[in-house]
């Protein structure tokens, strides 16, 4: 039993189970660390390209028109020529027009059964020839020199003024870039003094960190003359707009094609509807306030070379209601526009107090008939433009 007993005494011995590595693991790993490498490395490239600051300011508003394009896109000619000739006609006015454009230079001339008035625009000089007033050619140097814009506009975008962060928002990866804008700026970049207080302007935009799609965007404007300040902000497909009095107003707009929607809120009360619907040969507009008789409406018809508008107003003022019509016609046949009666440049700074004054009542009489009906139909929501 000795040798039996030295058997079962005898220890065990356990030994570790040889495991064959593959010859291909090790370039595995290097794969591995090479693309987590070139995924890092393209990412950094993307960040500091696409997703810089000039980069992603252009692409948000350049987004956003895009996504706004429905409503002034489908009223506008689907071809608009060198010039254009037609009529603005309801019981009310009429007015004759012609337009040419010759490459930066415009030449409009508008007229009815007593007087015309004609303007020359370049990107630098406005000419006016107004027959009831002188027989002078009146010079006006343009607020905005729009020749310069694009060039300024360029530089001012590449001035080291941008703060950008990066962060998650929950599980989203956000780039966001704030900047500054004050009146001079904005003065500046316009090549103008359109500007007369004192603003301060904050912008912030927020874009994801992938796909760079828009998150928000917030603009607050501070008016530190008045001491006032408004807000503008878009996000998940509206715009919210909040005055210095804290009234707000909500857009939101729905596209479908060519067919729009879009409600209005008003201290988040529905105030009024803009609908766009696409005909086979036409497309109309329509505006309408919410628990009156409030409506505008535009139709657009196109045939050739001719298109022509259809404006209604309607509305209900202490139980008397009114209703105006508005037909406009598109021409775009070649034209020529009538020929100026010769006349000297004068400019507009050279007219003494009584002469601009005069000036100025001309002009408001030769557009009153339009101003009048405009204004008798204009949508009235308080302090919108505050």
């Amino acid at each position: 039993m000795s040798k039996y007993d030295k058997i079962l005494k005898q220890e065990k011995v356990f030994r570790e189970p040889i495991v064959k590595k593959s010859k291909y693991t090790r370039y595995i790993i290097i794969y591995c660390l090479l693309f987590t490498m070139l995924l890092t490395t393209s990412y950094i490239i993307y960040y500091n390209t696409v997703l810089s600051p000039i980069n992603i300011i252009k692409n948000d508003f350049i987004s956003l028109a895009k996504k706004l394009e429905n409503i002034y896109q489908n009223i506008i000619p689907s071809q608009i020529g060198a010039s254009l000739e037609g009529t603005i006609a309801s019981e009310k006015l009429n007015y004759n027009y012609g337009l040419i454009k010759e490459g930066n230079n415009y030449y409009l001339d508008l007229s009815t059964k007593d007087s015309s008035l004609q303007y020359q625009i370049t990107p630098k000089m406005i000419k006016t020839n107004l027959s009831s007033f002188q027989n002078n050619r009146i010079t006006k140097e343009s607020k905005i020199d729009y020749s310069k814009l694009k060039k300024t506009l360029n530089t001012f975008l590449k001035e080291e003024k941008y703060i950008k962060t990066f962060y998650f928002d929950k599980k989203t990866p956000i780039v966001e870039i704030n900047f500054t804008l004050t009146d001079n700026d904005i003065n500046s970049l316009f090549h103008t003094t359109i500007l007369k207080e004192k603003y301060n302007i904050i912008i912030t935009l927020k874009n994801d960190a992938l796909k760079n799609e828009i998150k928000s965007i917030k603009i607050v404007v501070n008016n530190k003359t008045k001491n006032q300040r408004s807000t503008f902000e878009y996000q998940n497909q509206s715009l919210i707009y909040q005055n210095f009095k804290n009234e707000k107003y909500k857009f939101i707009l729905v596209n479908n094609h060519k067919d729009l929607n879009m409600k209005i809120y008003k201290n988040e009360e529905l105030y009024s509807i803009l609908l766009g619907k696409s005909y086979e040969k036409s497309y109309t507009m329509t505006y309408q306030i919410i628990n009156k008789i409030y409506n505008i409406s535009l139709t657009k018809t196109e045939e050739k070379s001719l298109t022509t508008y259809k404006i209604v107003f309607k509305k209900e003022e202490e139980e008397s209601k009114k209703e105006d019509t508005i037909n406009i016609t598109l021409n775009q046949e070649s034209s020529t526009l009538k020929e100026e009666a010769e006349s000297k440049e004068k400019p507009y700074r050279s007219l003494n107090q009584s002469e601009k004054a005069e000036y100025s009542e001309k002009i408001k009489q030769f557009f009153a008939p339009l101003k009048e009906l405009i204004n008798e139909y204009r949508p009235n929501i308080d302090n919108l433009n505050s």
